[in-house]
């Protein structure tokens, strides 16, 4: 039986540490998304709306390449769902052929 070399145990301890850091930077997209979508809804100005559904679909897009390389459909659902929030606002606020997209980009998450 041989004993891990410091390089093996090296590399599992950078692979872990690399987990962590890619769930807090998906942690932080998807808390800046919702951010973003909070004060879209509730803007009364459609300008400001729709730059700040901008700035969550570049959060949420971000978010999602983490997603896709992750184990764990519970991340891909946490994307798809904010998706599907940002279709709301989107919606609600006349904008149909963008909620549309974020929708299909909702379908293919979850």
């Amino acid at each position: 039986m041989t004993q891990p070399s410091s390089i093996d145990s090296f590399s599992k301890k950078k692979a872990n540490n690399n987990g962590r850091v890619r769930y807090f930077c998906f942690t932080t997209k998807c808390t800046l998304a919702n951010t973003y979508l909070a004060s879209a809804q509730s803007t009364k100005d459609l300008s400001i709306a729709m730059v700040l559904c901008h700035d969550t679909e570049v959060s949420l897009s971000q978010a999602k390449k983490t997603a896709k390389h992750a184990a764990v459909h519970t991340i891909r659902d946490r994307v798809a769902i904010a998706y599907i929030e940002l279709v709301n606002v989107l919606d609600g606020h006349g904008k149909q052929d963008d909620a549309q997209t974020s929708y299909k980009k909702a379908e293919k998450l979850g």
